[in-house]
């Protein structure tokens, strides 16, 4: 594919800015977009794509987010697909899937990349001032920060799903000392793990660890209820496996 991207320098003011997997997914995603229409065959189907659009699946984005990437630093497909789902939640594309493929389309696109005219319109959206879009292309809606983007993309992935949303500020320091020592994967399901365990027991809010203690008490390593009876059924000699089928036979012919 050939040709150029227009970017904004308030891409730097960006929460994805500070994130290098982010950033260079959401640049991937304009690279790929194509810049008129036309039809692409995908199997044996046709697909009609429009301005901004591409096709994209999930293993296909991960062999080229990973291209030329040291193995150490390499993401799975489906890091990277829930990296692609992140910024549709937050605005700036939208994915419809099918059981085949997915149709990614960036939002205003051609607010930001008409190459004839972009300087101009550039310049009329800043004198104007009025679209409620304004920069929609290059910065994520952090309703979450009131359209404050001191928190990273990441520590908004790790709060959206944790349980309690209180003393954000606290936890995002605890989060940015343990993102050094662990990976993102590792705090994320972590939370979803914990957030699960909550809403099994039934756990009043007011009792549920503020994101901060958790954080600092390691308690996204924590083994829960699932866990631990997984951890029971794995640890079963062969002769109880044995037995316990035994039984249900015998049950079973009963």
């Amino acid at each position: 594919m050939q040709g150029f991207i227009s970017l904004h320098r308030k891409l730097k003011d960006n929460a994805i800015w500070a994130d290098p997997n982010y950033l260079k997914l959401w640049i991937y995603c304009l690279f790929e977009a194509t810049h008129k229409k036309h039809d692409q065959l995908v199997g044996n189907q046709i697909v009609n794509l429009k301005r901004g659009q591409f096709v994209k699946g999930r293993f296909s984005l991960a062999e080229e987010m990973n291209k030329g990437v040291k193995p150490k630093q390499r993401l799975n497909d489906k890091t990277w697909w829930r990296y692609l789902e992140n910024l549709e939640s937050w605005g700036m594309l939208t994915i419809k899937s099918t059981n085949k493929y997915s149709v990614v389309t960036i939002d205003n696109y051609d607010l930001y990349q008409d190459s004839s005219n972009g300087v101009k319109k550039e310049t009329d959206q800043q004198k104007s001032n009025k679209s409620p879009t304004d920069d929609q292309q290059l910065s994520t809606n952090n309703n979450g920060n009131n359209g404050n983007n001191k928190y990273s993309a990441e520590f908004e992935e790790f709060w959206k799903v944790y349980p309690k949303k209180a003393d954000k500020g606290k936890s995002y320091k605890s989060f940015k000392a343990k993102r050094k020592k662990h990976s993102l994967e590792v705090l994320v399901e972590g939370a979803k793990k914990y957030s699960n365990q909550m809403k099994k027991d039934g756990t009043e809010i007011r009792f549920i660890k503020n994101g901060s203690t958790f954080l600092n008490n390691d308690s996204f390593l924590d083994e829960y209820e699932e866990q631990k009876q997984q951890a029971r059924e794995f640890k079963k000699s062969p002769e109880q496996i044995a037995q316990e089928e035994l039984v249900r036979k015998m049950r079973g012919a009963n």
